[in-house]
């Protein structure tokens, strides 16, 4: 619950920060950042978490050890540290904010919603595997 609020406070200090600019991109911009924050509340549990899987053997008698779950990202590796993560995200945030700013247009809404894409289908990805926020 706490998680769900600090979100809630983040997409509205989000809101606030972009009310000068024209309204489709204020949106935009604070459901994009909004998303970036919901992955890296989930990323951080998930790297606070012990590496968690079961063992199984396969059909020729291997022993198989298969993970629940693990990040995806290749920049971070497969089992980051809680550090790694906001370092990693605090830098995507600033490189978000510089690239949409200096994109002309068209390019800068598509940027804005191909990173609403990509960030909406990472928090679905956590979601479904059980990683809670």
């Amino acid at each position: 619950m706490r998680n769900l609020l600090t979100i809630a406070v983040v997409a509205a200090t989000m809101f606030v920060s972009q009310a000068g600019q024209a309204s489709k991109e204020g949106e935009e911009n604070t459901i994009a950042l909004t998303l970036i924050a919901a992955d890296w509340l989930g990323t951080r549990n998930m790297a606070s978490q012990p590496i968690h899987g079961w063992t199984y053997f396969d059909e020729v008698g291997a022993h198989v050890w298969v993970e629940q779950w693990h990040e995806k990202n290749p920049i971070l590796g497969r089992h980051p540290s809680v550090g790694e993560v906001d370092t990693y995200f605090l830098a995507s945030i600033a490189a978000y904010l510089l690239v949409q700013e200096l994109l002309p247009e068209p390019w800068d809404g598509l940027f804005r919603r191909g990173t609403i894409i990509l960030e909406f289908s990472s928090t679905l990805s956590q979601l479904g595997v059980g990683i809670e926020f």
